[in-house]
């Protein structure tokens, strides 16, 4: 029964630091697709942001911004509650250009 407990925390875990890097990561396409920062700027940020909440290490970020959109892909480790049991994560959001009123 323990380890079934154990088991639901871990998977827990690791499915916040999901969403929290999935949060991040649209916020900044969404800032690089409205214009208010550039896609290199916004690549730090999101690497800033991830890295300096404790939820993931070895955090990678690219942003590519193109006609249709802007990418952000995130690369990361979501550590685990005992050494060893880390989970790579990978990430990617698209936010179109179309639709932002500036």
């Amino acid at each position: 029964m323990t380890a079934l407990a154990f088991i639901g925390i871990q998977t827990a875990t690791w499915s916040h630091a999901r969403a929290e890097t999935r949060v991040v990561a649209r916020d900044g396409a969404a800032l690089v697709a409205r214009g208010a920062v550039e896609p290199v700027e916004a690549g730090r940020m999101i690497e800033e942001a991830l890295g300096g909440s404790g939820a993931l290490a070895d955090v990678a970020v690219s942003v590519e911004r193109t006609p249709e959109g802007v990418t952000v892909a995130v690369d990361a480790q979501a550590p685990g509650m005992l050494i060893g049991t880390g989970r790579d994560l990978r990430v990617v959001e698209f936010v179109p250009e179309s639709g932002w009123v500036e």
